[in-house]
């Protein structure tokens, strides 16, 4: 199954990667600052805002299943 985290460099998205790998899924992880992520072996990664329609319609393309990790910050 192809499956993408969005925010796999915080410690929840971390944790669904480290899942996701272990049962044996293809993962793409969407971060904000790939500078700031050690990918996982095997695992792609995309850097962008996840608050983008363009560029979440094409991170989700091709997926089976999408898991938003990020937490909003409340006013």
């Amino acid at each position: 199954m192809n499956v993408l985290v969005i925010g796999a460099a915080g410690k929840t998205g971390r944790q669904v990667v480290d899942q996701a790998v272990a049962a044996g899924h293809s993962v793409t992880a969407f971060v904000r600052d790939s500078a700031q992520y050690n990918a996982p072996p095997n695992v792609r990664v995309l850097t962008g805002d996840a608050t983008d329609q363009t560029t979440m319609s094409d991170a989700t393309a091709g997926q089976d299943a999408v898991i938003d990790t990020v937490v909003g910050k409340t006013p």
